[in-house]
Parts: structure tokens; sequence; C-alpha cells
């Protein structure tokens, strides 16, 4: 019936192994609403020889409610076994939350960065795409979950703060913006471009040195790209925090031939 289409929506998840392979498998979220990954500190405490959080950049969850909090980021290990019974490794930054109701959310980064994609099959099956590795994770749906709090967008900031603090932000954004003498000057210094010049080689990850504008601030946040080429492959960089003394993306290119970016390119 009409104004019904959502009910019995179902997010879906695979199965993983964080930070050993012989670890005690749990359930991952692909849960699209994240913009980053997450992992519950409850479980991260839970675990033998777990790394300790790290002290990261400090940012909060728009519409954050109840009493969830982020303590720190850990870089881990998941294993992930395919359709196939081959075991895959993916190296992972996660934000590790205290207050939150499921171990594992896997956000946009992590699928953006290993180009991950969903078939969804008449059956009811489903199977997750690793890019275009011909490697396929057998996944499944579940009903919803209270995660304790609600994700939206995640940006740099000095504390958490509530929905209205966020259209504040927003509105002396907007603010700026305005009164800004050149709009299109303010544009073009968004723009970042490659310091030097790289080859990719087929298949693999290179770090790219950014040059941009990046006076006035610290800490900046570089958009998610993906690249679409001839071959049918895709250059592609995730959603990443950069810092303008060490100001480098990680460049996935996933098509079998190398890729050249040049010095300037944006």
């Amino acid at each position: 019936p009409a104004g019904m289409a959502a009910l019995g929506t179902r997010a879906l998840h695979i199965q993983v192994r964080v930070n050993r392979p012989d670890s005690m498998p749990l359930v991952g979220r692909l849960d699209s609403c994240a913009d980053i990954t997450l992992i519950s500190d409850e479980y991260c405490r839970a675990q033998v020889n777990f790394p300790k959080p790290r002290a990261g950049m400090k940012m909060r969850l728009i519409h954050l409610t109840g009493d969830a909090m982020v303590l720190g980021y850990v870089q881990v290990p998941i294993y992930v076994q395919t359709s196939a019974g081959q075991t895959l490794v993916f190296h992972t930054e996660a934000y590790v939350v205290k207050g939150m109701k499921v171990p594992l959310l896997l956000g946009e980064d992590f699928q953006t960065m290993y180009l991950l994609g969903v078939d969804r099959y008449k059956n009811g099956a489903h199977e997750v795409r690793v890019g275009c590795t011909g490697h396929r994770i057998p996944a499944s749906a579940s009903t919803q979950v209270d995660l304790n709090f609600v994700i939206r967008r995640a940006f740099r900031v000095q504390s958490f703060v509530r929905r209205k603090a966020a259209l504040r932000a927003k509105k002396q954004y907007q603010r700026e913006r305005e009164a800004d003498k050149s709009q299109v000057d303010m544009e073009k210094r968004c723009y970042v471009r490659a310091a030097h010049t790289y080859t990719l080689k087929p298949h693999s990850v290179h770090r790219i040195e950014l040059r941009g504008d990046f006076e006035g601030r610290e800490l900046w946040i570089v958009d998610k790209v993906v690249l679409e080429q001839s071959d049918g492959g895709v250059l592609s960089a995730p959603l990443t925090w950069v810092s303008s003394k060490n100001p480098y993306i990680p460049l996935a290119n996933t098509t079998e031939s190398p890729r050249l970016i040049t010095e300037g390119e944006v």
C-alpha cells in the first residue's frame, strides 16, 4: 500500500572476524547511514590483545542520541570468508564508540575503499562483490536493531553536539559563504591537486600527496571520488581526513592496466 514501501526493510550484514583470523565470528553491519566505520567499546574490551584506542580527531555524529561517545580509533584487520571458501583480509580504521549496541558498523569509508557492491537475488540470497576481483562474500539481511544513537554525517568539530548546534553551524557556514567576495575563487580553492606524477599499478592502492590551499585550518576532509575508466574499472579514493602538514590520500586502481596521475591533476 501507499506509504508502506519501507515496511520490513532489513539491514545487510556479513560474518567477519576482527583482529585475528581465529577470533570469534561476529556480525558486521553494512550500514549505509554511517560515513565512518564504528566498533563497540564493549566488544573491544572483551577481546584478548586487542589494540587500545588511539587519540584521533574529535568528531561528532549529527543527530546523536543517547549516551554514545567516541573514545578514539583502532587500526585492525578484518577477516572475511568468501563464497568459495577463501579468506580475505581488509585493513580497517574504526572509531571506538561507547554505548553502541551492535559490535561493528562497516561504514561508507570501508565500502568505498574496497569497492563493495551488493547482488540481491529473487530467492532472497545476497552476495557482496569486492571490486573487480571476482571475490564474493555471502551476506544476510536481518531486522533493524537499535544502535542507541543515529548516524548521519561525520564532521570535524570540538565536541559532541546535538541537532540544534548542528543547524547553527550550518547557518554560520552559509553566512560565511555569502560573505565571500568571490564565490568562484572560493570554489577554486576547494580543489586539491596531485603534488607529483604517479604511475598506479593495476589492482593496487597508492599514497598520493596533495597540493592545495590548506591555509587557515589544520584538518580537512577530502571528498570521496570514483572515476570510471574505459575498461570498466575505476580509480577511487574514500572520504579522507587529511592534515595540512601531511596531505595524503589513498587512491586505488582497480583496472587491468597502469594509470598515470600527472602533477597538478585535480
